[in-house]
């Protein structure tokens, strides 16, 4: 199914749909499959919904955690050692208190972290992270050889 973003809505397969933030995600993650250094190292965390009691309790004792963020980068660029991505809705998705509490926990540990009002702004974020390059080690370690032909792919998609 084909996911475009359009304004404050997304169509998928030519109609609106309403679960409005998960299908931001969905567009989001289509779109990432086509850049094979997303594709690779970009995953959700499937850590919020609604749950009942017994089976949040469980969840908890496995280690979820509140507020923690719906996206993961795990490749250093610029002075961040990875990018989180909190997803919401379009125009004004409430940010929730444990979810800023995140942010801040990762931003100190030296994550960028970064609150997305949708899909166009999601590729937004994530094509800034990737612009900002690799840091010399992770260059002169083999992880990210072509930064050039990355890029190249990320505006071949916008």
């Amino acid at each position: 199914m084909s996911c475009v973003g359009i304004g404050a809505g997304i169509v998928c397969g030519g109609m609106m749909v309403r679960h409005i933030e998960d299908d931001h995600c969905i567009a989001l993650w289509e779109w990432a499959q086509h850049v094979p250094l997303l594709r690779k190292y970009l995953y959700h965390l499937p850590n919020g919904g609604k749950r009942n009691v017994r089976e949040a309790a469980r969840f908890k004792k496995m280690g979820v955690r509140p507020g923690v963020s719906d996206y993961h980068l795990p490749l250093a660029r610029g002075p961040y050692i990875g990018l989180y991505i909190e997803m919401k809705a379009p125009p004004n998705g409430r940010v929730q208190d444990s979810q800023k509490t995140w942010g801040e926990s990762v931003t100190d540990a030296g994550h960028a972290f970064k609150v997305a009002y949708g899909f166009d702004m999601a590729k937004d974020v994530i094509e800034w992270y990737l612009a900002l390059g690799a840091p010399e080690w992770q260059k002169d370690s083999g992880v990210i050889l072509d930064h050039g032909k990355q890029n190249a792919q990320l505006r071949q998609l916008s």
